[in-house]
């Protein structure tokens, strides 16, 4: 569409089988299907940002088959991911991030079908991919003060919801925290400390957790 605007069409083809029997809450199944996909980028004057806004949006639908019983569902599939850093002033950014997915379907999804999430990448405070659920929704405010051009300070707070109608929940979560970024040769390197739980649940500081990872540009 333009240099920062691109749109695509793509396949789907996935097989999950269960290796251990004692694993009884998930199927062996196959999914094929087709999907759109469109992504919008603006680059960011400052490095350390990679992007200055980043859209991300696909849609899938589905043909699964699970293979005990050789029944055939229609499901639909969606993510969104969005992402936009503005300047407050001077060295003080606001970083504004949101993510969802749903995976839709008339039969009960087997747990090895469904979302994963959490962790430093998307809802801090949780273990990494602890999270398992059908439907997911998260937002949050990260602020950011630029030390210089090879590292900033961070404080973030975020809300999110979840699904798992097999298990019939849909609880509402937070998290706070703060961390330091900086540039390595590979990439920038974040670490972050963090503190996720329900809301209705006290909050409890052995349970806080400590993020980092690497990203990089290709």
């Amino acid at each position: 569409l333009s240099p920062r605007q691109k749109l695509g069409l793509k396949g789907t083809f996935e097989s999950s089988a269960i290796l251990d029997s004692l694993y009884t809450g998930g199927r062996d199944y196959s999914k094929k299907g087709i999907g759109l996909w469109y992504q919008y980028q603006e680059g960011s004057d400052i490095p350390l940002f990679i992007n200055k806004s980043n859209i991300r949006v696909e849609a899938d639908f589905l043909k699964t088959t699970y293979d005990a019983t050789q029944e055939k569902f229609d499901q639909i599939r969606y993510f969104l991911f969005a992402e936009h850093n503005f300047n407050l002033s001077g060295n003080h950014f606001l970083n504004v991030k949101a993510e969802s997915a749903l995976l839709s379907a008339k039969n009960e999804l087997s747990t090895n079908e469904i979302f994963r999430f959490g962790g430093w990448n998307s809802m801090r405070g949780f273990n990494e991919q602890s999270l398992i659920s059908d439907f997911y929704a998260f937002a949050g405010a990260e602020y950011r003060y630029l030390v210089n051009d090879q590292a900033f300070f961070d404080l973030f707070a975020q809300y999110g919801q979840m699904s798992n109608k097999a298990l019939g929940i849909s609880p509402k979560l937070y998290s706070l925290g703060l961390g330091f970024n900086f540039f390595l040769p590979v990439g920038l390197m974040s670490f972050q400390i963090s503190n996720g739980n329900q809301f209705g649940n006290p909050f409890k500081f052995n349970e806080i957790k400590i993020h980092w990872g690497i990203l990089s540009r290709f």
